[in-house]
């Protein structure tokens, strides 16, 4: 039995389809962060909970920078990853350097600085495209550290896109910051996220 249905009704799917992606994405944020800071413990030893009221940030941030790195170094173990991930993440979210240097040294005493500094610089790569976009939505941000708060955004822009671009209907930003917010894993303001979101979907749309 063939089923025809409406475009308005293909739209409907299509958006609901997409939106458990980006559901999806945060619940990976989500298991990356506490996979790495439970191995990073384990290493050194050291609390890292301090690095959780990023919430889903240091998921989005650091995630594609592991995959880059499991994908250009197949011989990292998962610790070895875990640990370049926080030497990573405690570079840019915090300034205690005394745990940064305990993560540096144990880097250095496994022979992988050389994978950190790669790791490092794609990091920083990452972050400069991610901040450039923020900015070119003139979107008014007081600092870089804020600006870092919403790397959970990067794995999401994807299913943005398709979203906005794979339905006839206009897509309701409130829709895409309901379902963020609800997942209770980001730290941010909903209505700057709301702003940085509908500023978002303008620049997919047009």
């Amino acid at each position: 039995m063939k089923i025809i249905i409406t475009e308005s009704q293909k739209s409907i799917i299509l958006a609901e389809n997409i939106g458990s992606e980006i559901n999806n994405k945060l619940k990976d944020m989500k298991t990356f962060t506490k996979t790495v800071l439970t191995s990073a413990k384990k290493q050194t030893g050291m609390d890292l909970s301090f690095l959780l009221t990023w919430g889903a940030t240091l998921g989005g941030f650091m995630g594609p920078v592991a995959k880059y790195m499991e994908g250009k170094n197949p011989t990292l173990t998962d610790a070895d990853v875990a640990l370049i991930s926080v030497g990573i993440l405690l570079t840019y979210y915090n300034d205690n350097k005394e745990k940064l240097s305990k993560v540096l040294d144990l880097i250095k005493e496994r022979k992988i600085i050389g994978e950190f500094d790669d790791a490092l610089s794609m990091s920083e790569q990452l972050k400069n495209t991610f901040l450039n976009f923020v900015e070119s939505l003139g979107v008014t941000i007081s600092s870089i550290g804020n600006m870092m708060a919403y790397t959970f955004l990067i794995p999401l822009l994807p299913e943005i896109y398709n979203l906005v671009q794979g339905t006839s209907q206009d897509v309701d930003p409130s829709m895409i910051v309901k379902r963020i917010v609800n997942y209770g894993i980001v730290t941010v303001s909903s209505l700057f996220l709301k702003e940085i979101i509908t500023k978002v979907v303008d620049r997919f749309r047009s």
